[in-house]
């Protein structure tokens, strides 16, 4: 809702609007999840067929990662606002 709407009194056209532009977002995020948790399979059984196995179990976890995200069980991301960087690990390149 923008400040404009709120202002105006339009808070009930604006929080319909709002929530019609989460459920289609929502439902773009699911579908994108979805593509690439089909491809995780995909690519899982191609690479096991040619019997790269520590690859084959890679992709497994990430698919099944995929689904848990899909299914709201894991978030996103699990860095945190600082980043949670590994003890030692700066990031940054040194010469």
């Amino acid at each position: 809702m923008t400040r404009d709407e709120c202002l105006a009194g339009n808070r009930d056209q604006a929080g319909s609007e709002m929530a019609i532009n989460l459920f289609e977002n929502d439902k773009q995020f699911n579908e994108n999840i979805g593509y690439v948790r089909q491809m995780l399979g995909e690519l899982r059984s191609i690479s096991s067929a040619n019997g790269a196995e520590l690859l084959s179990y890679m992709l497994e976890m990430a698919y099944v990662e995929a689904g848990d995200i899909q299914a709201g069980a894991r978030p996103l991301s699990i860095r945190k606002n600082d980043g949670n960087r590994a003890v030692g690990m700066s990031g940054k390149t040194t010469r």
